[in-house]
């Protein structure tokens, strides 16, 4: 992909950037300034795992996730839209590993209702009313 490393940051930008990407919000001026004036060297790493351990990590990347898979009220029904994202946040929050995420959202069979994973393989087609279940030529033989 050719894309360069960033150049090392302030402690602002750190903070701004870290609080962006893991979160999605901005951090408090009174966060940024006690973290600037710790004179930690692991504060960096203190920050992240902190980061990591909010509920609003789990949030955030699951709508990060629902998007990339195409989960969106216009394409299946707002309870599948419900316990799909519900069930990557619960996976986040259990620290599934990335290979079983995938596995399952590529090998799930029946109802999204009872297994959200199964949403992914619909390919955007709209919901037909019940939860819905893979194509044929999908299913394992």
């Amino acid at each position: 992909m050719r894309i360069s490393p960033s150049e090392p940051c302030t402690d602002q930008e750190f903070m701004r950037r870290v609080y962006l990407d893991t979160i999605g919000i901005l951090p408090t001026p009174q966060e940024v300034q006690e973290f600037v004036s710790s004179g930690r060297g692991d504060r960096r790493d203190q920050v992240i795992d902190r980061l990591l351990g909010q509920p609003e990590f789990s949030d955030f990347w699951a709508l990060k996730f629902a998007d990339i898979l195409r989960s969106n009220g216009r394409l299946i029904q707002p309870k599948g839209a419900y316990v799909f994202h519900h069930w990557i946040r619960a996976a986040l929050e259990r620290e599934m590993p990335m290979d079983r995420f995938v596995r399952m959202l590529l090998t799930t069979d029946g109802s999204t209702y009872s297994n959200p994973a199964t949403i992914s393989r619909r390919g955007g087609r709209p919901s037909s009313g019940d939860g819905e279940i893979a194509a044929p030529e999908c299913r394992k033989k």
